[in-house]
């Protein structure tokens, strides 16, 4: 019998490379060894986290310690700038927040350390005739702390029936009583913005009391002097003169205008030589003025005078 020639198709074809079976990134179990030197830079990282965490605590107990020195202590407080008030109280409510209770980490009463930004505020949230307070050392390494007061000055007053306090320019409101060392002998009246037991630390017409102030600067200047000056929960108020007139104005108009236009309607025709008769003058309509006479009626100048 004749040999048969016999090929295993399941060898390798020539000419085809093998296939390197793909491993799955999840399924790599093998671990590339750590080198020495990264494990020592890994190391050196580590200690030196740690040093620097050791060094701030070292700093900061040097520093607490040093706070509590009698060399970086203060030890003396004056108070200048007083007039109407006692500088011992102030200097009392001074030492009291320079004071160490409860003995904290830094000492509030050391020279670099005391908390002047917080005392300043505590003054002028305490005392509200306060207008403002600066509080220094002399140079720096000085354990005495000077406190500069500036008080507010009396403006006029606010008055609620019987019970009247002092304002300064702005309209705030810093003291009890009248005042005769006042810049004007102008009362306002009228509501506050909060219904408080005491109106000290509140602000008579915000916003628009610098109009009022100039308004009572221009009067001043001619002869109509005003004394009063009432105030309502809207946008008007009423200012009432020496000789008994009132004037009824809106907040937003300009002083100098409203001037001028009483002016011009009580040297008309109608009321020249009459003013101690007209009741009130009715400004808040612009170049359009209303006024009424002692007992009399409502007059509309459009139908007389023209402004």
């Amino acid at each position: 019998m004749s040999s048969r020639k016999v090929v295993d198709l399941r060898a390798k074809k020539p000419g085809i490379p093998r296939r390197t079976p793909v491993v799955p990134r999840g399924e790599d179990t093998y671990e590339r060894p750590k080198s020495p030197l990264r494990k020592r830079r890994m190391r050196a990282r580590i200690l030196i986290a740690l040093g620097s965490v050791v060094a701030v605590v070292v700093v900061a107990i040097v520093v607490s310690a040093l706070s509590y020195l009698p060399r970086f202590t203060i030890t003396q407080v004056a108070v200048t700038g007083t007039d109407a008030m006692s500088p011992d109280t102030i200097k009392e409510y001074a030492e009291a927040r320079i004071g160490n209770a409860g003995h904290p980490f830094i000492s509030q009463s050391d020279i670099f350390f005391y908390p002047k930004a917080e005392i300043e505020q505590a003054i002028r949230a305490g005392f509200p005739r306060v207008a403002d307070v600066h509080i220094s050392r002399a140079s720096m390494l000085a354990q005495a702390v000077t406190v500069v007061v500036t008080e507010r000055k009396p403006y006029a007053k606010w008055c609620d029936g019987g019970n009247c306090f002092v304002l300064d320019s702005t309209g705030f409101i810093f003291a009890e009583g009248a005042s005769s060392m006042a810049a004007t002998p102008v009362v306002f009246s009228g509501p506050l913005q909060a219904a408080t037991s005491s109106p000290i630390g509140q602000y008579v017409a915000p916003g628009h009391f610098n109009e009022l102030s100039t308004l009572i600067q221009r009067l001043a200047e001619t002869s109509l002097a005003p004394t009063s000056i009432q105030s309502d929960a809207s946008a008007d108020y009423a200012v009432t003169l020496a000789d008994g007139l009132i004037v009824r104005a809106s907040y937003g108009q300009d002083a100098d205008t409203l001037v001028r236009n009483l002016q011009l309607i009580l040297s008309s025709e109608p009321l020249k030589s009459k003013e101690s008769s007209v009741e009130y003058v009715d400004l808040r309509f612009g170049n359009r003025v209303f006024y009424q006479m002692k007992g009399g009626v409502r007059i509309d100048t459009s139908t007389s005078t023209r402004l």
